[in-house]
């Protein structure tokens, strides 16, 4: 799918990236043992001249390509992306159709995949932009244990950082760091298939239509105190609702993250009105709320301090977004 951002420079730089392409291309057939490294090589080269020839902010609607279906694949997006923003350093695009809003996101660098996977995306819309207004829509998501989260990332060949259990033993996290470097332990697949059985609840708030189906569990059953955000006090949703709220993340063949949400504009109302809102994407700091198994620690002295205070803490940023018309 062709991108909607009027840059010259866009159509320039897709010249650029096909001309590289097809020069790779043309050593690999002549030199097949030089394909792999050809091919990572191209690929390292095309993504960092798409992120800095990328607004830090998306510009422009996008109208949803008209096969979409949430399963974290993102395909149907052919790889392109309305913005590359360096305070949580991901792509990302809000597109919608008549009926959805959907936020996708690509996260390539081992770090921020780690922070999506352990203390999960949090998508704001509102009609003020303020952290604070209390008319906000919110959906958060991905939800899974923060074991689960380490046992998925290990298996997607991600290096660990901080600590990986409640008693505190950094030890533990040193093992599944050395265990996620012996590369047989490595599967994509299988790691997509971790995802697959363990994500199963989406959190949201300011959807007054929509009800609370797990009631009453927060801070009483095991397995949702180890949830991202348990003292906000969401209501919790089945991943496989009625309500129409979809969500996904799945790696792809590369290691790197898809983030594909989509939310029925008829529960926004401050869209349904105006057509033109103000979003927020927050990756949300896995240790936040004093999450069962989080993750703060700090060095000795006379350099005490937060170690790892990046994974541990918030990130975000506001956008503008009008809804695309059909063409």
């Amino acid at each position: 799918m062709k991108s909607l951002r009027k840059i010259p420079q866009a159509f320039f730089l897709s010249q650029i990236c096909n001309l590289a392409r097809q020069t790779f291309i043309t050593i690999t057939m002549k030199y097949l043992f030089l394909k792999p490294l050809c091919f990572g090589l191209l690929l390292i080269i095309v993504l960092v001249a798409h992120a800095q020839k990328l607004p830090n902010v998306q510009q422009a609607s996008l109208r949803a390509p008209l096969d979409v279906k949430i399963d974290g694949q993102a395909t149907e997006w052919g790889g392109q992306y309305q913005a590359y923003n360096k305070n949580v350093e991901f792509f990302y695009s809000v597109a919608n159709d008549d009926d959805n809003l959907y936020v996708i996101i690509h996260a390539a660098k081992s770090r921020i995949i780690e922070k999506i996977i352990e203390g999960g995306v949090t998508f704001t819309v509102n009609s003020t932009g303020k952290k604070d207004d209390n008319g906000s829509s919110r959906v958060l998501f991905p939800l899974m244990p923060l074991p689960i989260c380490k046992g998925t990332l290990v298996a997607a060949g991600k290096s660990l950082t901080g600590i990986t259990s409640t008693d505190g033993r950094e030890d533990i996290t040193a093992q599944l760091n050395a265990d996620a470097r012996d590369k047989k332990l490595i599967s994509i697949a299988k790691a997509n298939i971790e995802l697959t059985d363990n994500l199963k609840n989406i959190k949201i708030a300011g959807i007054d239509a929509i009800k609370d189906t797990v009631p009453g569990v927060k801070d009483t059953t095991k397995y949702y105190r180890t949830l991202p955000l348990r003292a906000h006090y969401l209501k919790i949703i089945a991943l496989h609702n009625q309500d129409g709220i979809n969500a996904m993340v799945q790696f792809d063949p590369n290691g790197e993250l898809n983030y594909e949400l989509a939310i029925p504009i008829k529960y926004l109302a401050q869209v349904q009105k105006d057509r033109k809102f103000f979003y927020s994407i927050t990756v949300n700091g896995r240790g936040e709320d004093g999450r069962p198994g989080n993750t703060w620690r700090y060095s000795p002295p006379p350099n005490q301090g937060i170690i790892d205070q990046d994974m541990e803490e918030p990130t975000y940023f506001w956008g503008e977004y009008t809804l695309a018309k059909k063409q």
